[in-house]
């Protein structure tokens, strides 16, 4: 049940700090998500200049920390807005999220981490449940609950909603013995002796009960829910997660693409799109993958603007950026000139797919 998680690759040291950088505002902002969509002031092509050299902190031109005021609104503008501004917008929207009373009817219960295919939804999830400031925030005494849909995966219990009901219902018993107590004397868990004999009906009528009865705050992370099997309608899915957020003391991190189906029903709950937040997340990546294995930091300061290159070229998929490391090094490795390193980045397509074929077609059959 954890094998998607298992295989998702530890995050690098500089990789996502940011998201506890900023504190948590006193209200989550439920309202405008403009400054997040394509064509806003947070769009990849207006604010987010890739290839600048950002601090880790926020400071003022003196060098002094920046005091950051827990409202907002002086965001809310129609300028385009610099990075750590706009990773302050999402991150405090989130801590506060996960920091909010779960008891509380006044707060929404479901976050939404929206991103392209490649951008490090998986990761960024994997950082954040594995993180100890995340217990701080959500409380010590909460549940930790998570399962990573892996449509790729070998059994159909990794990409269905079954699998996902089992996986939820297994780690709760695990975290409490009383209730899991409580559940060997109903009548359905004395009958059922597999996985494979529970109807999907008494799965989630289980699971309900379970959450409803165990007295303790629940978190649950649920990573690529756009990776559910075909066969599974993402409409029933979806439906489900949003009753499991009803229950009183429950509220749900969800992650997918910014697919229709998932805009059409997540848009209304907080959210932010991940690959809007992560360029220097990539700068520091391409610099960590070059330095000092494969060049000096005086050749890095010379191909400063080929690496600008390959990161705006990327649009904050991380995955474009591995694959594009991976022929640099190549290209560095034999000795290619910056301006033969040049042409080979601009030679790739920006898009996934088509970059694969591309380096496929590259492989030195010797």
């Amino acid at each position: 049940m954890n094998a998607r998680r298992s295989q998702v690759k530890e995050p690098d040291s500089s990789t996502f700090h940011w998201i506890f950088k900023f504190g948590p505002k006193h209200q989550v902002d439920t309202g405008d998500q403009s400054k997040f969509s394509p064509g806003g002031p947070l769009s990849s092509d207006s604010g987010d200049n890739l290839g600048n050299d950002h601090s880790n902190d926020p400071k003022t031109s003196s060098g002094d920390e920046m005091e950051i005021d827990s409202n907002a609104s002086d965001l809310e503008t129609d300028e385009p807005i610099a990075p750590d501004d706009l990773r302050s917008v999402a991150t405090r929207s989130f801590l506060s999220w996960l920091s909010m009373d779960v008891q509380s009817d006044q707060h929404p219960r479901i976050f939404w981490i929206s991103g392209k295919p490649g951008s490090g939804k998986s990761k960024f999830l994997k950082s954040i449940i594995e993180d100890t400031r995340t217990r701080d925030l959500i409380g010590q005494s909460a549940l930790i609950l998570s399962c990573f849909v892996w449509r790729t995966g070998s059994e159909l219990m990794q990409r269905s909603i079954q699998g996902l009901a089992c996986s939820l219902l297994y780690q709760l018993l695990l975290e409490d013995e009383v209730l899991c107590d409580r559940l060997l004397t109903d009548p359905r868990t004395q009958r059922e002796k597999d996985y494979g004999d529970w109807s999907l009906k008494d799965l989630k009528d289980v699971l309900k009960a379970s959450l409803q009865i165990t007295g303790k705050p629940v978190c649950i992370f649920l990573d690529g829910l756009g990776e559910i099997d075909p066969s599974e309608d993402r409409m029933d899915l979806l439906n489900w997660v949003e009753e499991l957020s009803r229950i009183h003391q429950v509220k749900i991190c969800v992650s997918s693409r910014p697919e229709v189906e998932f805009r059409s029903r997540l848009q209304g709950f907080p959210s932010f799109p991940l690959h809007y937040l992560t360029s220097q997340d990539i700068l520091n990546y391409v610099f960590n993958a070059f330095y000092p294995d494969f060049i000096s930091r005086d050749q890095f300061s010379d191909l400063c603007q080929l690496v600008r290159a390959a990161c705006s070229k990327s649009d904050g998929v991380f995955l474009w950026v591995v694959l594009v490391v991976k022929t640099v090094v190549t290209g560095i490795i034999k000795h290619d000139t910056p301006s033969e390193l040049q042409e080979r980045l601009e030679a790739l397509p920006s898009e996934i797919p088509e970059l694969c074929e591309t380096m496929w077609k590259r492989l030195d059959p010797t």
